[in-house]
């Protein structure tokens, strides 16, 4: 009896660990301090600060990304990102490219409310901005929204804040996006401001404008 409780106990110390690393790991849900995995075809509820018997410990989440520790390493995972069994593939970021145009601005076709429009790069307008006779060829009601005045390359003009359902440049398509009708024909230009490209990264690569969608 006790030569085969020796037997036992030294295949328990030969047989190799099996650890989570090696499992395939898939993330399928993400919300404020919760995440939702599939490892190797069963489905857990990760929440943080509570134990998980997945073996997965998760130390942040929110609804882009979760901050995971794995057997001592710490990963970031982002939705459908696999780890473990074969490669994971990164979801790929939308991008779009815009060259400079008349005067060396940034011109790029777009729409606003599923309407194609011309738009005019301005990283310096803290909003999307057009003339008024573009806001009726649009369909926008120039009458809603709360008055104010705004400079404008004549001098001072009224003008009114109103929100769009949707802006987009190429495949990059934002919702509920806060634009300024300007009073007159001032600008000419629909200006692609802040209130778009602050939701979007931005960066200029030898002369090109690089905009990209954010995880």
């Amino acid at each position: 009896m006790k030569r085969l409780l020796l037997v036992i106990i030294g295949l328990m110390l030969v047989l190799p660990l099996v650890s989570v690393s090696a499992s395939k790991i898939v993330v399928n849900g993400l919300s404020k301090n919760t995440a939702i995995v599939n490892v190797d075809g069963k489905m857990h509820v990760l929440k943080v600060g509570k134990a998980s018997n997945s073996g997965i410990k998760l130390l942040k989440a929110d609804t882009r990304q979760a901050v995971v520790e794995i057997d001592g390493v710490v990963s970031t995972l982002y939705l459908t990102r696999q780890v473990g069994g074969s490669p994971y593939k990164a979801p790929e970021r939308k991008m779009v490219r815009i060259a400079r145009g008349r005067g060396g601005h940034f011109l790029t076709a777009g729409r606003i409310n599923n309407r194609s429009v011309t738009f005019m790069v301005d990283t310096g307008a803290t909003s999307i901005a057009m003339n008024t006779p573009t806001a009726k060829s649009l369909g926008l009601d120039i009458t809603e929204g709360r008055t104010m005045n705004v400079n404008t390359a004549s001098g001072t003009a009224k003008a009114r804040r109103v929100m769009l359902r949707s802006v987009a440049v190429g495949s990059l398509e934002i919702a509920n996006v806060e634009a300024v009708i300007v009073e007159g024909d001032y600008p000419i230009d629909i200006l692609l401001g802040n209130t778009y490209l602050s939701k979007v990264d931005m960066k200029v690569e030898n002369g090109i404008l690089v905009l990209q969608d954010r995880f």
